[in-house]
């Protein structure tokens, strides 16, 4: 049996080691093992990557997603990802009561306030038009520059400015779903949060890939809400 246990984690070829000279993600490797001898028919885990180095933390998840195949495991985490990663069912907890509880895609769609629309915009774009602005008035000063000519040099400057820019993207994202809404901006990188309800993602992919370019954006995406917006969301207190 501790045999087994000890394959299960990996640790066979240092079963005569000593603890000590073991490394961190040893030792959690083996507080794991230690956990399954006797072949219990559920284990409990109390935060069991925390401390870890992602390369360590990842192989441990691997090690319970595989042993979570043959028994049932009960963990507790403040890691969002670890929970996302390792568990079917999730249940949230905040000043000891059980708020909410189920699996990872019904919780999002019930808490998570359903889509986010990530936006970037081509910054090295605007570095072009502005070296092309500069071409044109270097030229332009060996003569005569009509009112006309100056008039459109000065709209075409404006058209492409970055805040004209991030502009013309919030409208015509607000243009295309008229419920979503704006969470997060920074130097051109939008996220926008589209609720689930009326949601066409065909519509949405379209629209996207055929405005892209006027619309300056290097590059889009789309995803479900995250664990965390899910637990963000419950534990924070409704106002009254």
């Amino acid at each position: 049996m501790v045999k087994e246990a000890m394959q299960d984690v990996f640790l066979e070829k240092f079963a005569k080691f000593k603890v000590n000279q073991l490394s961190g993600g040893m030792k959690r490797r083996l507080s794991v093992a230690i956990s399954l001898v006797g072949d219990p028919k559920i284990v409990y885990l109390d935060e069991p990557s925390t401390g870890l180095d992602p390369e360590n933390r990842r192989q441990l998840w691997d090690i319970l997603s595989d042993i979570k195949g043959k028994r049932a495991l009960m963990i507790t985490t403040h890691s969002m990802e670890e929970a996302d990663v390792l568990c079917q069912r999730i249940g949230i907890v905040t000043d000891g009561m059980l708020r909410c509880i189920g699996p990872q895609v019904r919780l999002k769609t019930l808490y998570g306030g359903g889509y986010h629309l990530f936006i970037n915009c081509h910054k090295s774009k605007y570095l072009n038009i502005l070296k092309r602005e500069a071409k044109e008035k270097q030229k332009n000063e060996n003569g005569h520059e009509t009112r006309e000519e100056s008039k459109d040099r000065e709209n075409l400057r404006k058209s492409f400015s970055p805040d004209d820019v991030h502009r013309r993207v919030k409208e015509f994202v607000y243009e295309l779903a008229p419920s979503v809404f704006l969470l997060q901006e920074f130097n051109g990188n939008f996220i926008f949060q589209i609720p689930i309800e009326g949601f066409d993602a065909e519509s949405l992919f379209t629209q996207m890939e055929s405005n892209k370019e006027d619309l300056m954006i290097s590059d889009w995406g789309i995803s479900q809400c995250s664990l965390e917006d899910v637990f963000t969301k419950i534990c924070t207190p409704k106002e009254e």
